[in-house]
């Protein structure tokens, strides 16, 4: 946020002429955003005009640079004093936006550069001149020429790069092939733990089902018990009921006979 004060005195940001003093030494506020937007703020006493219409105290109202503000009707503002945030922003951004291209730009020749095969190497012709006989020195003798290909150091340092490169494709294999048995151990120790677990599961309850129906086996062997005891009271208390009776028969049954 940048603020610009304008008025009457001279150490404001923007100086207002004014021989009438009819202008405030701080007649008004500029504030500036970082996104370049504008509000204008009057703190004068006899007053701020916006296209001709004048603004209330202490009241910030946005603006543009297409607006006309006289100040008391004085001095009008001139927009040049006033800094253009928002195309300095643009100005920044369009830099850095080229900086980056630029940028981009270069890594992509590079690896360009970098992927290009190697030139084929040039070959070297040497002269090799054959000995002169001594019996004829007059023979002519012709030079020999031999190319000679210095591809041996090449071809071994392309070689040694294509052997890493397919040292890397395998073990990038090999280490996918282990990542994937691993998954899958893992994946088999889960279904096992699952198992375990179920099978846990299966045994208490039928340890609870076991202990369920001995339960109802002791009731019913307790209600049985019981019930034959009953009996067996009952039978005895008859039998000792039938034993007077057969005495008295008896008794009744003897006074006759004599």
């Amino acid at each position: 946020m940048k603020t610009i004060i304008i008025g009457r005195d001279e150490s404001c940001d923007v100086v207002i002429i004014d021989r009438t003093n009819v202008a405030s030494r701080r007649h008004a506020v500029i504030n500036i955003d970082n996104l370049g937007r504008m509000t204008i703020t009057d703190h004068s006493s006899n007053g701020t005009y916006i296209n001709g219409i004048r603004m209330s105290e202490n009241v910030p109202v946005p603006v543009t640079r297409k607006d006309v503000i006289s100040f008391a009707q004085v001095s009008d503002l001139n927009w040049s004093l006033i800094p253009n945030i928002k195309q300095r922003n643009f100005l920044i951004l369009g830099a850095s936006l080229a900086v980056v291209a630029i940028a981009v730009i270069l890594l992509v020749t590079l690896n360009k550069k970098t992927d290009s095969p190697l030139p084929p190497p040039t070959p070297v012709t040497t002269v090799t001149t054959p000995p002169v006989n001594k019996n004829n020195p007059q023979e002519k003798v012709e030079p020999r020429l031999q190319d000679e290909t210095p591809s041996e150091g090449v071809e071994s340092e392309t070689d040694d790069v294509i052997t890493i490169i397919k040292k890397k494709k395998t073990e990038e294999k090999t280490d996918k092939k282990t990542n994937k048995n691993k998954d899958k151990e893992e994946k088999k120790e889960e279904t096992v733990k699952k198992d375990e677990t179920a099978s846990l599961e299966k045994e208490k309850e039928i340890e609870e089902q076991d202990k369920i129906d001995d339960k109802e086996v002791k009731t019913e062997t307790e209600t049985k018990t019981e019930a034959e005891t009953k009996t067996e009271i009952k039978t005895e208390a008859e039998k000792e009921v039938e034993i007077p009776k057969e005495k008295k028969n008896k008794t009744l049954v003897d006074p006759i006979i004599f």
